[in-house]
Parts: C-alpha cells; structure tokens; sequence
C-alpha cells in the first residue's frame, strides 16, 4: 500500500502529528515507500525514527525529560506504569532493531522490515489510543477502516504476532510448542523470536525459551540482544557463571549498556548468593551503580539494586543515599498515574515493595510502613511477601532501629482485599 493510500486513511489526530522537526505523516509515508521497494534497512530506520519521537514526546507529556535515547524513554514510561508490559515488549523490539541497522550489526532482510513496519502500527496504537496521557483515539484510522495499515506479506509472522499479543494464545504457544511454519517465520524475524523468547523467560518456560533462542542463534550470533537473552535465560537458571561469560567480554571491551550492566550484575549476584565470595558481591554492587549512573540516575530498578547491594557490603551510608534516590525517583514516577486518579502502589506489587525498602533504607520509617502495607494489600497473593519481609527485618536490624508489626500488616491487608 503507498504511502498516500494509508495517510489518507488515518485520522487527522494521527496524521497530522507534529513535535519540533519531526512530522509523522512524513516519516510514515517515507516507510510505506521504502517498505514496498523492499529497502529493509530503510524501512526499520523509519521506524526507530517515529518510536524514538513518540516515547519522547510521550515522556514530556508525563513531566519528564525527553532523551534522545529511546531505552531511557521507554524505561521512564514503563516505570512511571504508563506503558504496561505487553506493549513495552514490542517497543524495545523496533528499538532493538532500530540499533543493529544503525550499528551493522548484521544484515536486515525483509522479515525484519515487515515486523518493523507491524510493530510501528503496535507503537502508534498506544501513543495515540490506549496512551493516558493522548489522545485516546477509539482507533487510528477512519470509523469503520479496522484493516491493518500495513498489510503483512508473511501471513504466518502476522498471525503469530496476533497470537502472542493474545495472553491465552500465547499461554497455548507455550505449553504446545511452536509449529514449523512458526518456527522458520521467527527465523526469518529474529526481532520476533528474542520479544517472544524473553516473555517466556520472564513467565518461567525456560526450556521453551531456549528452544526459540537456539532456532536464531546462527543468524543473531555475536549480536548483543542474543547475548543478552542467553545471559537472561541463565540468571532465570541460576546459573551466574554462564550470565558473566557471556557478558563480561563486551563489558570489558568498553560496552556502555545500562541493560547489560544490570543483567551481568544480577549474575555476579547470583554467584554472591550461591559462593558468599565478597569479591562477586562487590562487582555486583559495581556494576549495578555504573548502570545507574549510565542511565543518568533515571532507573529505580538499577538504583534499588544498587542500594541493597551496598546494604549487604555494610555501607549503610551508600545504600541510604542510593535509597533516597530510588524513593524520590519513584515518587516522581508516579505522579503522572496519580493526577489520573491511578495510583501505582496500588496496581503494582514490586513497585510498593521497592518504594517500602528504599525508604526503610535512607531512615523514612513511616513511610516505609505505609508502602510496606500498600504492598501487602494489593498483592495478588501471599507467596511473594515472605521475601519483602526478610529483607525489611535485615534491614531494621543493621539499622538497630525498632521491629515492625508486619503480622499486623499483613493481617490489615487481607483485610482490605477481602472487603
């Protein structure tokens, strides 16, 4: 379909967007031109362009500074709960395809174009309809036009994205296994088959997982997104040593990566739980701290982990500034969802428990009792709690500080779910 063809059908909203130079009828329409002169490259630089514009914009309009970087955009609004999981998986998918056409990392075919050009449509979507902070649009294009503006040449690629976006299909993929039509069109995607492999490592089908990082391994080998996933795979293992094999080289070669930082940390991490060598403790804490600094501060996951590996290396003073900062991170985040009349301590388990002991950690006792509680009663279930209140007691009494009721707590939280 040309590019005047899907302009035409797009509503105005969406077609004519525009922030300081960038115009997205342009950029779409450049993609639509070279997507159907089958110029792939091309085709996935138009649409890093139009993501790295739109989580930029997407930021601003949260209150928050807009890098030209789209990971730290697309963290920003993942961890300000404005960009949900699902979503958030395609987009760092065209971000990371974006990055190996501007690297050469290895050559683009017209499987990626296409996944580059679906995966566009899936960015603009949120931006301009599920986005709390947009347009809500019932749809980008025209009452009554629901056909996909960019129609797929490889039916079994589209199906199986359609399939995936889907959480009770993509539960049926996961315990039946791929076909081999699927299989041989995620080889001819490889984008596809790293987003869908990390949301099954992420929902503990790890021998699936590997099985879909093997299938591209050939053709992605040396690549950084497919070191990363192995090195993801082994920390969901357990397996530390394997995750710093893979990723120390590139480290220490001079990589800049705050992703790769946190994942090589969490492997010498897992060395530290399982050797108690000190060494491996403080190269975590290293790693952790140079990945939030690497991502200017802007990341709370980093920062959390940060902070609670100096806990366990007995710097208090450090874990409670990192702490401080986590908090305040946080609680900035979260002000966006809040002037919505949301508030994500209540929709998010691990984002309660990280604010809870980031406070604990820079002496904000109180309010680390109400994130504590905010915590227990919107969890799912209890299984998770046990761990939270460990760390919180290990924490207290390193502090020499009074214990906290947290039976109470718990006890007021199931209280609260089941009213």
């Amino acid at each position: 379909m040309s590019g005047e063809a899907i302009l035409d059908r797009l509503r105005p909203e969406v077609r004519d967007f525009a922030h300081e130079g960038f115009h997205l009828a342009s950029d779409l329409g450049h993609l639509a031109a070279v997507l159907g002169a089958a110029a792939p490259e091309a085709t996935v630089f138009y649409g890093g362009r139009i993501l790295e514009a739109l989580s930029g914009e997407a930021v601003e309009r949260a209150g928050g500074e807009a890098k030209p970087n789209p990971f730290a955009n697309l963290t920003y609004l993942s961890e300000a709960t404005l960009l949900k999981r699902d979503p958030a998986y395609w987009a760092h998918g065209l971000r990371r395809l974006g990055n190996e056409v501007r690297h050469l990392n290895r050559p683009i075919g017209m499987g990626e174009a296409e996944l580059a050009a679906q995966l566009v449509e899936r960015w603009l979507a949120w931006f301009f309809c599920a986005f709390e902070l947009g347009q809500r649009l019932p749809r980008l294009t025209a009452k009554g036009d629901r056909q996909p503006l960019f129609p797929a040449q490889d039916a079994v690629l589209a199906e199986l994205l359609q399939a995936i976006d889907d959480p009770q299909e993509d539960e049926q993929l996961r315990e039946r296994g791929l076909s081999a039509g699927q299989q041989e069109a995620l080889v001819r995607a490889p984008t596809a088959a790293c987003v869908l492999a990390e949301r099954w490592i992420e929902a503990g089908a790890l021998d699936r997982a590997k099985g879909l990082i093997d299938a591209v391994g050939e053709k992605l080998k040396g690549e950084l997104r497919f070191l990363q996933l192995m090195a993801l795979h082994a920390n969901r293992a357990k397996d530390g040593e394997r995750t710093i094999a893979l990723l120390r080289p590139k480290v220490s070669a001079g990589l800049q990566d705050e992703e790769t930082f946190g994942i090589l940390a969490g492997g010498y991490k897992r060395v530290w739980n399982k050797t108690k060598k000190p060494e491996a403790l403080k190269e975590s804490h290293r790693l952790y701290r140079q990945g939030f600094r690497a991502g200017k501060e802007a990341s709370y996951y980093l920062g959390i982990n940060a902070a609670t590996t100096a806990f366990l290396l007995g710097d208090l003073k450090a874990a409670g500034e990192l702490g401080a900062k986590v908090a305040s991170i946080i609680e900035t985040q979260s002000q966006p969802a809040r002037k919505l009349g949301r508030d994500p301590l209540r929709e998010d388990y691990w984002l309660a428990a990280t604010l809870a002991e980031a406070q604990l950690l820079s002496g904000q006792r109180e309010a680390a009792i109400k994130s504590y509680a905010a915590a227990f009663a919107y969890a799912a279930s209890d299984g998770r709690f046990d761990t939270t209140q460990a760390n919180a007691e290990d924490i207290i009494r390193a502090r020499g500080e009074a214990p906290i009721d947290f039976a109470a707590l718990r006890t007021g939280a199931r209280t609260q779910r089941g009213a």
